[in-house]
């Protein structure tokens, strides 16, 4: 009978309806709910930033502002064509990642993982930087670091959303003295009233990776 131990690899998916978010951020939790999701520093990254900032500048509305949205809010699950054009890609944007994190934590069943642990970064493409590793490690983001530990390892520049770009991946984080740092496969897609998302992992308790040397018995 099969074990996960026999298994190298992990999967997790998910899949997000659309409107439920819609609802949400559109509600006065909307930035709490953008902060519960993601990391401070994926927030601060310039495309985010530049993507989410319709819901982060709802705090600093009026109230009168605050009180009309739940009106709107029904009419909208029907009917998204409705909303601004940049709130509708914030909705999008975060539909996904909240299926994303969901899949890489589905992934890796032998970790505790949350929202807060996970930060969803875009891998350098090869062809920009010949001779560097996808994940370029000398690299650094503009945003706050990752690791607030100093001894801990670097992690690698979130690359903007361009015709360049390379693969979404997953940065987990480490947890001292059980489980380093390690980086997940994700893939997000969307189709009109859905998100989906999923993620490859690297299952790290199995038999089929070879021990160090240090390690064997």
């Amino acid at each position: 009978m099969a074990s996960p131990a026999d298994l190298l690899f992990t999967i997790g998916n998910d899949i997000c309806r659309i409107a439920r978010v819609r609802r949400i951020l559109k509600s006065r939790l909307g930035s709490q709910f953008v902060r519960r999701i993601l990391r401070p520093e994926e927030i601060q990254h310039s495309s985010t930033a530049g993507i989410l900032r319709c819901i982060l500048n709802q705090t600093t509305q009026g109230s009168n502002d605050a009180q009309s949205i739940p009106g709107r809010v029904a009419a909208a699950d029907s009917a998204s064509t409705r909303d601004a054009p940049d709130f509708t890609r914030a909705v999008e944007f975060m539909a996904g990642r909240f299926a994303a994190k969901e899949a890489i934590i589905k992934a890796h069943p032998y970790r505790r993982l949350t929202f807060q642990t996970i930060a969803i970064l875009r891998a350098a493409f090869p062809a920009q930087s010949a001779g560097s590793s996808v994940l370029d490690m000398r690299e650094q983001t503009e945003a706050p670091s990752i690791d607030q530990e100093p001894a801990q390892e670097p992690q690698p520049k979130d690359k903007t959303s361009t015709p360049q770009s390379g693969p979404l991946v997953a940065w987990i984080e480490g947890e001292e003295d059980v489980h380093r740092q390690m980086y997940a496969s994700v893939s997000i897609s969307h189709d009109t009233e859905y998100a989906t998302a999923v993620c490859l992992g690297v299952n790290l308790g199995s038999l089929l990776i070879p021990k160090s040397p240090e390690n064997a018995s």
